[in-house]
């Protein structure tokens, strides 16, 4: 499966990786930065195609990649050159955008989010007490505290 992802990086250039995973181990293809180059359907596609000819030493069954327009639109121009493969969206990305519009509709959710933001970042701020909740969270088995 060849996943792709566009984002933004710390410096605030557009960029879009591309991951393949492979009997359940993720190799990192490479990144594009992307420059001033829209992400429209033909630069996407012309460039997940260049992916996938750099990538016939194993066989992809599926490209995931979000599901824009524009993503949805690539699809569609590559399905044909490549009918043995699945092109569909990130389950992640659904979920993501769901409960996006949960917490937009449902003012109680977005407080709730707020509130945790606030004590993560007040945590972070007191290093004694990060460290504390961090030595706690390890004897108990639990995950690191990261922001919603």
């Amino acid at each position: 499966t060849l996943y792709t992802d566009g984002w933004t990086d710390v410096n605030g250039k557009s960029v879009i990786n591309y991951v393949l995973e492979c009997e359940g181990e993720s190799y990192f293809l490479g990144s594009v930065y992307t420059g001033s180059t829209s992400h429209d359907a033909v630069f996407l596609s012309a460039d997940v195609k260049r992916v996938l000819e750099a990538a016939k030493f194993t066989t992809i069954v599926a490209v995931v990649t979000d599901n824009t327009a524009t993503n949805q639109l690539m699809w569609s121009t590559l399905r044909p050159e490549y009918p043995d493969i699945f092109f569909h969206g990130c389950i992640a990305h659904v979920i993501h955008l769901i409960v996006k519009d949960m917490v937009a509709k449902l003012k109680w959710l977005g407080k709730l989010q707020e509130d945790c933001r606030n004590m993560v970042k007040f945590f972070k701020k007191h290093q004694l007490l990060w460290a504390e909740l961090r030595r706690m969270q390890r004897l108990e088995g639990k995950n690191a505290l990261v922001h919603p």
